[in-house]
């Protein structure tokens, strides 16, 4: 199992790599709790995996009922934070991810809080929640030349990109492609609402108390306990 970078380089990507990991079969409708009567919207005009519950009538994109909802930052975005976040066990401050991302201070610093908070120190970095002493200070990214600077012209995406790269080789270690796989089925899961998230080792019942009272995007998913439909299975 290994991570593919190219999966978070767009929107586009990210949204397949997102319906990749989910089985699209068990979406609920966050309005409803419709099932079943639910397909997917194709038009020219129609935003990117944005689907239509034919119960309730209304329409809904993969970040409704998820910590994505309500968020101006691309998805793509979110899960570049959330490998940065997971490469570097929580070690990158907010300013580095500023720079690395190319987003506000502020926008960095919600990103860092919101997927600490969703998916929990004890997977981002085991050892500072068992009260490790040596999970180490804060680190610095290290500072690219100012004549290599200059030379390079690349577009905003392809310094995300070389970034992340230089990331994966900075940060590698053994467990980091099955730690950032069960990141992502736990912001996945993550309610906002109810301030809680599912383990993926957790049983039926408590995903489904953990889900809250709302009809979530994922609930289907939830109850019947098939977190192993977010895998990757060729990775």
């Amino acid at each position: 199992m290994s991570i593919n970078l190219e999966d978070m380089q767009d929107e586009d990507a990210a949204c397949r790599f997102l319906e990749y990991c989910l089985d699209l079969d068990n979406l609920n409708c966050p309005h409803c709790g419709e099932i079943k009567r639910i397909g997917r919207l194709e038009g020219r005009s129609t935003r990117k995996s944005t689907f239509k519950c034919y119960s309730c009538r209304k329409s809904f994109s993969l970040r409704a009922g998820t910590i994505f909802e309500g968020s101006h930052i691309p998805l793509h975005i979110w899960l570049q934070a959330l490998f940065l976040t997971v490469a570097s066990r929580g070690r990158l401050g907010a300013h580095n991810l500023e720079r690395l991302l190319h987003v506000s201070l502020m926008s960095a610093w919600s990103l860092k809080r919101k997927i600490i908070h969703a998916v929990g120190w004890d997977l981002i970095c085991p050892e500072r929640d068992a009260g490790d002493a040596t999970a180490g200070p804060p680190i610095r990214w290290p500072a690219i030349p100012a004549s290599l600077d200059g030379q390079r012209k690349q577009t905003v995406a392809q310094q995300r990109m070389e970034n992340l790269r230089l990331a994966s080789e900075i940060f590698d270690h053994p467990q980091l492609a099955e730690r950032f796989e069960e990141a992502v089925i736990r912001l996945l899961l993550f309610n906002p609402k109810s301030a809680t998230v599912s383990s993926a080792a957790g049983s039926s019942a408590a995903a489904s108390d953990a889900a809250g009272s709302e009809p979530g995007l994922f609930r289907g998913l939830e109850a019947q306990g098939q977190f192993d439909l977010f895998m990757r299975a060729d990775k």
